[in-house]
Order: C-alpha cells, then sequence, then structure tokens
C-alpha cells in the first residue's frame, strides 16, 4: 500500500514557482557568499505561498471530479428508473387498450341481445294475435269461451304455454343483457383505473425526464469546468519544469558524473512502500512520474544523510512537508521529505550519516515514511540504483 500521494504531487509541492526561486536568484545579492542562505530563506517563504493557490487548485479539481462522480451516477440511477417506468406505461397503455377492446366487444354483445329480445317479444306478440284473429280475444277471453272442463283445460295449457314461452325467453334474454351491462360496468372501472395509473405514470416519466435533462446538463457542465481546472493545474505542473533549473542554479556545477563515484547509504533502514515509477493520476488523467522512493518507518526515525554536502533547502515544501536538500556536488543533489523535524540548516555542511532530520508524516503523506531522492544536474534518477543493495 502507498503511503503517500505518488511523484506527481509531490513534485508539485517542491517548487511549482520555481522560476520565481530562478529570477530571485538572478537578482544582484540573491546568493553571495555571506548572504545566501538568508536569500534563499526568504525565496522559500516566497514559494510556500506561491504553493498555496497551487494546492486550491488541486483541491478544487478533485472537487469538482468528486462532483462530476456523483452527477454520473445519479444520471445512471435516473436513466435506469426511466426504463422501468417507460416500460411500464407501455404496459399500463396495452392494458387500456385490451379493456377498451374487451368493453366495446361487450356493448356489442349487448345491442345484440337487446335486439334478440325485441325479436322474441315480437314473436310472442304475434302468436297471441293468431290467437285472437281465430276469436280469442286475450287470455282470460279464451279461457271464458271454453265449451267443456276438457276444453278449458286445453285452453288454460296452450296459455300457460305461451306465458312461459314469452316469460322464459324474456326472462333469459334479459338475464343475459344485464349480465352484459355489469360487465362492461366492470370493464369501465377497470378502464378507469388504468387510465389513472397511466397518467400517473406518465407524469412519473415526465419528472424524471426534466430531471435526466437537468443532471445531463450539470455533468456536461461539470465535464467543462474539470477541463478548465485542469488547464489551470497543468498551468501549475508547468511549473514542475523550473524545479530542474532552481535545484541546478542551487548546486555546485558539475556534469553529474561523480555520481558513480559516491557510496551511498540509506537514509534510514526500512522497506520500500513506493518505488520509483510511474503511476495513472485519476485527476489529471495522465501517468506521472513518482521520482523517488518511499521508505517505510516509524516516526520520529533519525534520518542520516545518503551523502556528504550542503544544505541547500531547509523548511517547508507543499506537497513534501518538511524537506531538505543537499547539495552533494558534481551537480548531484538529494533530497529527504515528510519530516517532522528538521535538524539542519541552510548554508550548513554535513557528512555522510549525519541526522539531518527526523521521520514525520508531513505534506502529501498517509503514514510515517521518507521520501528520499537523488537528482543528477537537477534530474530525478531511480535512487535504488545507487544505493547498496540490502
Amino acid at each position: 500500500m502507498k503511503l503517500t500521494r505518488p511523484g506527481f504531487t509531490a513534485r508539485l509541492g517542491l517548487l511549482a514557482s520555481g522560476a520565481v526561486l530562478v529570477l530571485a536568484l538572478a537578482l544582484p545579492g540573491a546568493a553571495g557568499a555571506s548572504g545566501g542562505g538568508q536569500s534563499l530563506s526568504q525565496l522559500q517563504q516566497q514559494l510556500a505561498q506561491d504553493q498555496q493557490s497551487l494546492n486550491q487548485d488541486k483541491s478544487k479539481l478533485s472537487q469538482i471530479h468528486g462532483a462530476y462522480l456523483q452527477a454520473k451516477q445519479r444520471l445512471a440511477v435516473l436513466q435506469a428508473e426511466m426504463q422501468t417506468t417507460t416500460a411500464h406505461i407501455a404496459y399500463l397503455g396495452a392494458e387500456v387498450s385490451a379493456v377498451e377492446a374487451k368493453q366495446a366487444l361487450t356493448l356489442s354483445s349487448y345491442q345484440a341481445t337487446k335486439a334478440q329480445l325485441g325479436v322474441d317479444r315480437t314473436q310472442v306478440d304475434g302468436a297471441l294475435q293468431n290467437l285472437q284473429m281465430q276469436g280469442m280475444g286475450g287470455f282470460l277471453s279464451v279461457l271464458l269461451q271454453a265449451q267443456s272442463f276438457s276444453d278449458f283445460l286445453t285452453r288454460l295449457q296452450l296459455v300457460q304455454q305461451l306465458i312461459g314461452a314469452d316469460l322464459g325467453v324474456i326472462t333469459r334474454t334479459q338475464v343475459e343483457a344485464q349480465t352484459l351491462l355489469s360487465l362492461s360496468s366492470q370493464l369501465l372501472a377497470e378502464k378507469t383505473q388504468l387510465a389513472t395509473l397511466l397518467a400517473q405514470a406518465t407524469a412519473q416519466g415526465v419528472q424524471l425526464s426534466q430531471e435526466q435533462q437537468r443532471v445531463e446538463g450539470q455533468v456536461t457542465a461539470l465535464i467543462s469546468a474539470q477541463g478548465q481546472q485542469q488547464r489551470v493545474v497543468g498551468a501549475d505542473e508547468a511549473n514542475q519544469q523550473a524545479v530542474t533549473a532552481a535545484i541546478t542554479a542551487l548546486e555546485s556545477p558539475g556534469s553529474g558524473a561523480s555520481v558513480n563515484s559516491m557510496a551511498f547509504i540509506w537514509p534510514v533502514n526500512g522497506p520500500i512502500t513506493n518505488p520509483f515509477a510511474y503511476w495513472y493520476d485519476p485527476f489529471a488523467h495522465k501517468w506521472e512520474l513518482h521520482t523517488g522512493i518511499d521508505i517505510g518507518v516509524p516516526m520520529y526515525t533519525p534520518i542520516h544523510a545518503a551523502a556528504a554536502g550542503r544544505v541547500i533547502i531547509a523548511g517547508w515544501i507543499n506537497g513534501y512537508g518538511n524537506t531538505v536538500v543537499l547539495d552533494n556536488g558534481g551537480g548531484v543533489s538529494t533530497l529527504y521529505a515528510h519530516q517532522s523535524h528538521i535538524e539542519v540548516q541552510v548554508g550548513e555542511t554535513v557528512a555522510q550519516g549525519q541526522v539531518i532530520g527526523l521521520v514525520g508524516m508531513t505534506g502529501w503523506a498517509t503514514g510515517p515514511h521518507v521520501h528520499f531522492e537523488i537528482r543528477i544536474d537537477g534530474k530525478p534518477v531511480n535512487p535504488v540504483l545507487y544505493l547498496p543493495k540490502r
């Protein structure tokens, strides 16, 4: 697990406004033999102030990126809800259409039944009219005109048959018509209920669509804001190039060839928790170099100079925290970051193995460790290539 934010934040923290440093060094009296330490201290204060804006830019970019991820997540939820709602609206619409078709068929059957009822009544009335035309004026007159008891029984049976046929046909038809009418009412109620649900689902769909459009606009705006902020950070990162120039200006002149003859020692004894390597920055969306190695050790462990040299930086550098940089001569320098306490001062000459500070977790760090760099002519190299094997 990495105990520190990898190199690009650390490199940002070293000298983001290195151009200011180089310019200041070029001014008369900026680095004289007697006043060099004081000038460098003043420059460090200026650099610390410049770093505040850089940290604010990085923090703002992080916030924008977080808001962008939240908006994207919300948009995905809305899109899923919209798909569900759209499917539900389609289902309810199909149900309404099916009920409407069923109701239309039921009403058609009801009308047909009513028409059949009229036909049945017409047929019964026609039979009675035939009886009347034969001298039987009605049910009562038919019975009264009986010539004998046997004739009365015959006439009564005929009347009962006619009445029974009339009542039976009409009753069955009326029951069927009532059943169809009741079914039609039920279907109408079901249609009304489905129409209400459909209206509610449609309204929900409209709200979801509006919310989706709003969040899509928010995502678009955040993408634009993130791009703009990345350009701001990119401009800040461009100052990283000044780090090389600044350290080179502070170092003793040389080609860096002496690095091969230097017998470095480990500044602390501990495991490498983060190597000298490239990593992908999720905020800058590009690969960045972790410019040193992180060595994990307990808090307040003494930090030893990996090689003899002159202290050219000793103070707070955002990202690195409490940092010491030694000019080891011949264009070679070493850097020791995240210290809890610095034990040396600018301009001081230290011997190899001398304690220059104590381990901490200042700056961009999530645990106690030393961020150690070796630079040749201001450019970082892999320290493992020059440290003794363990």
